[in-house]
């Protein structure tokens, strides 16, 4: 199934923009049609790409305990706003810095899922979007994280925001 959809720019002079996604497609699965060509089980890839969702909008909105529990027990954020290890910590780092940033939107968009020694990683880019008076100034970074899956739910082992 394709969805392809096209509307007008709202900057001037941008013409269309035009958005298609794919879902099902033969494209992701591994050579062989079973599974994901990264290594990664369809099914789990939707899971991890629904943590890294809730990860932001839990963000965002302020949930400090919820997204803490985004984490392992014994995970880690590593940023520019600082570190957090342990869900204490994180969710006290949530307490801390998502105030300061009231109406910000944090955005990821190109992810990339391996496996490698058992170990599932990601990378994406972060875009952070921050209220101005005079509109809105976005900020560029990059997501590189490691997760872990314990009764059958995938946390963050490690989280850090590298420089785009």
């Amino acid at each position: 199934m394709y969805l392809d959809q096209t509307w007008p720019a709202k900057s001037a002079g941008c013409g269309l923009i035009r958005y298609t996604a794919c879902a099902n497609s033969s494209a992701s699965r591994a050579p062989n049609g079973v599974g994901s060509a990264t290594g990664i089980e369809d099914d789990d890839r939707v899971e991890l790409l629904d943590l890294l969702s809730r990860y932001n909008h839990l963000f965002d909105s302020g949930q400090a305990e919820a997204w803490a529990d985004c984490f392992a027990p014994d995970g880690s954020f590593d940023g520019p706003a600082g570190t957090a290890h342990g869900r204490d910590e994180l969710a006290e780092f949530c307490r801390s810095v998502s105030p300061k940033i009231a109406g910000s939107l944090h955005i990821t968009d190109h992810h990339l899922f391996e496996v490698e020694n058992g170990v599932v990683s990601h990378k994406c880019v972060l875009a952070v979007h921050f209220p101005t008076d005079e509109g809105v100034r976005t900020q560029l970074f990059r997501y590189a994280d490691e997760f872990e899956k314990s009764d059958g739910v995938w946390r963050f082992a490690s989280r850090r925001v590298l420089p785009a």
